[in-house]
């Protein structure tokens, strides 16, 4: 496990899982390995989201817009490489360990659920 605090979330990225620790916020599972990061899974979710000029809340606000999502919705990160984060509790929760509260799924198919026909 490493320590690398300008990881970026990517194509590889696989989970965000929260820790309670008071160093490390978040453990990052990843093709390349595992990561301690001292930034929250929120944080993270937040920067993936500013780099492709979008924000978490309004990622949030358009998914919930374009489908029937009011609780655990989809966080669309980059469209153009279909990375979504799929909670499975809120990103808030940290009564739960041992759940993912934050799994990525990375699939192509997902990418033409998402996109309005034309």
């Amino acid at each position: 496990m490493t320590n690398d605090e300008k990881y970026q979330i990517g194509l590889t990225t696989k989970a965000l899982i929260p820790v309670n620790d008071p160093i490390h916020r978040t453990k990052v599972l990843d093709e390349a390995g595992e990561y301690m990061l001292s930034k929250t899974c929120k944080q993270l979710l937040e920067e993936a989201c500013i780099r492709k000029l979008s924000t978490f809340k309004g990622s949030i606000a358009a998914v919930r817009k374009m489908f029937p999502y009011k609780q655990l919705t989809p966080l669309v990160i980059n469209r153009s490489q279909a990375i979504i984060a799929f909670p499975t509790s809120s990103p808030n929760d940290y009564s739960a360990p041992g759940f993912l509260p934050l799994m990525f799924i990375l699939h192509t198919r997902l990418l033409q659920l998402i996109q309005p026909p034309c």
